[in-house]
C-alpha cells in the first residue's frame, strides 16, 4: 500500500482528468470552473480551457471560461478583450436610465422615466427590452470583468463612473474596489453626489476596499 503522501500525489492527476473530462458537458457548469481553479498547477488545465473557449459559442459560457483563464494567470489579450468588449459597450452606453427616480434619489419600481420613454420612442426601441439590457445584461458584463481583478480594466471602470445607469456605476465601483484603486475614491465620491440613485449600491461595493479612506 502506498504511503499517504504518495496516495495524494497519485490522486491529484485523476481528479484533474475527471474535471477536464466534464468540461465538454452542455451547458457548462460554473461550479466546475471554480473546482478547476482550485486544483494544483497542471499543464493540462490551460490548454483544455483554451480549447473549450474556442469551441463554445454561447456568450455567457465563453465569458465564464475567459474569467477562469485570466484568474489562473493567463494574461492573453484575447480573453481580456473578450470580457472588456462587452463591459465597454455597457460603460459607453449613454441611453437614459429606464426607471423613474423620486426626489430622494430612489428608483420608483415599475415606472419608466419620461426621458427614457422619449428616447425609446425617438429611436423606435422597446422600453422593456432596453430596460432588461440595462439591468441584467450590462450588470453581468461589467461584473464578469470585475471578477478577474485585472489592472488593465481600471481605466474602463473609471469611465463607468460617468454612466447614467446606476447599475453600471455600482458594478464599476465594485471593479475599482476589488482592484484596490484608491486614487479612484474621490471620483466615486463625486459620482455618488451626481447620481443619488446609485448611492446604496456604491456603499455596498466600498467594503471591498481595504484602504481606510
Amino acid at each position: 500500500m502506498l504511503p499517504a503522501r504518495a496516495q495524494l500525489h497519485a490522486k491529484a492527476p485523476d481528479e484533474v482528468s475527471a474535471l477536464l473530462a466534464r468540461l465538454s458537458s452542455e451547458p457548462i457548469d460554473e461550479s466546475l470552473l471554480y473546482a478547476i481553479e482550485r486544483q494544483p498547477s497542471d499543464d493540462r488545465i490551460v490548454p483544455a480551457l483554451e480549447a473549450e473557449f474556442d469551441r463554445r459559442t454561447e456568450k455567457s459560457e465563453k465569458q465564464a471560461i475567459a474569467v477562469t483563464l485570466l484568474r489562473l494567470g493567463n494574461k492573453s489579450k484575447v480573453y481580456f478583450e473578450f470580457l472588456a468588449g462587452y463591459a465597454r459597450t455597457a460603460v459607453e452606453d449613454r441611453t437614459p436610465f429606464c426607471l423613474k427616480v423620486d426626489s430622494n434619489g430612489e428608483a420608483v419600481a415599475g415606472q419608466f422615466s419620461a426621458e427614457f420613454e422619449n428616447w425609446c420612442a425617438q429611436n423606435n426601441k422597446d422600453p422593456k427590452a432596453v430596460g432588461g439590457l440595462q439591468f441584467t445584461v450590462y450588470l453581468k458584463d461589467v461584473l464578469a470583468l470585475a471578477d478577474v481583478q485585472d489592472p488593465r480594466a481600471s481605466e474602463l471602470f473609471r469611465k463607468g463612473l460617468d454612466s447614467p445607469n446606476p447599475v453600471v456605476v455600482s458594478a464599476s465601483v465594485l471593479g475599482l474596489a476589488r482592484l484596490g484603486d484608491v486614487a479612484a475614491i474621490p471620483l466615486i465620491a463625486k459620482t455618488s453626489e451626481r447620481l443619488p440613485s446609485a448611492r446604496l449600491a456604491i456603499a455596498m461595493a466600498l467594503p471591498w476596499y481595504s484602504h481606510p479612506d
